[in-house]
């Protein structure tokens, strides 16, 4: 709670220090893994994780790695998806379509068998 709140005054300082100066950098921010605060051109705003940008390619790796899948190759990054070649704990090659927010599997479609 105490990290919080000095989090929040920091934030707050920040932010009245940015609108102040007219140079300052969109989105600037102090960000933790349950959220952050972001000093933007509009003064301090608290975002939330679901609102900040995709997960980076090795966080993928790991949620896939995770679900069983080895040999990941990531075909294609988009805006809101991930395009992956991996091959499943049954030796199955598969291309999966993963969200870049949540790492969740929208679609699975098998590509072959890896040998």
């Amino acid at each position: 709670m105490r990290n919080l709140l000095l989090t929040t005054i920091a934030a707050v300082t920040l932010g009245l220090a940015a609108s102040s100066a007219s140079a300052a950098p969109p989105g600037f921010g102090i960000y933790t893994p349950g959220g952050g605060v972001e000093i933007g051109p509009g003064g301090p705003r608290f975002v939330t994780p679901q609102q900040n940008e995709s997960l980076r390619p090795w966080e993928i790796r790991r949620i896939l790695r995770d679900q069983g899948y080895d040999q990941i190759q990531i075909l294609d990054q988009g805006r809101w998806t991930y395009t992956v070649q991996a091959v499943s704990t049954r030796g199955g090659v598969f291309i999966l379509t993963v969200s870049a927010r949540t790492g969740e599997i929208r679609d699975r479609r098998w590509a072959g068998r890896a040998y």
